[in-house]
């Protein structure tokens, strides 16, 4: 009978070994499929990074580009009286802006001068009657 139970001991034993090595391993799993997510959620933060890059510099090259070829548009005030005849016409600032290859601040300056230049004309043409 005494083999019998080195035996039954050592079977005993065996699984413990067993368990604990099942334990590990899915402990090891668990911490691999964490490991899983934290790099796909980095590798899409990384997606995201490199277009926000990718657009960036197409943006300044584009820009650049523009840059590089003087526009041959006329004088400023022909410029700015065919953006406020555009305005008239109801155009939005942004069709007059790609039509005119300027931004829309620029368009909306312009407007504003050409406002600011009727109404310098109003009142000289309006002092003038006044003598």
């Amino acid at each position: 009978m005494e083999w019998t139970s080195w035996v039954m001991g050592g079977l005993v034993m065996l699984c413990l070994v067993q368990a604990s090595m099942l334990f590990r391993v899915f402990r090891v799993i668990g911490a691999a499929e964490r490991t899983e997510e934290r790099l796909s959620h980095y590798s899409g933060a990384l997606a995201l990074l490199t277009e926000t890059t990718e657009s960036g510099f197409r943006a300044m090259a584009l820009e650049l580009g523009r840059l590089g070829h003087p526009a041959a548009t006329g004088s400023a005030r022909v410029t700015t009286a065919r953006v406020a005849r555009q305005a008239r016409r109801g155009r939005t600032i942004t069709e007059i802006a790609s039509s005119e290859d300027v931004s829309e601040g620029e368009v909306r300056l312009r407007m504003h001068l050409a406002e600011q230049g009727g109404r310098k004309k109003e009142n000289v043409n309006g002092a003038m009657r006044a003598y």
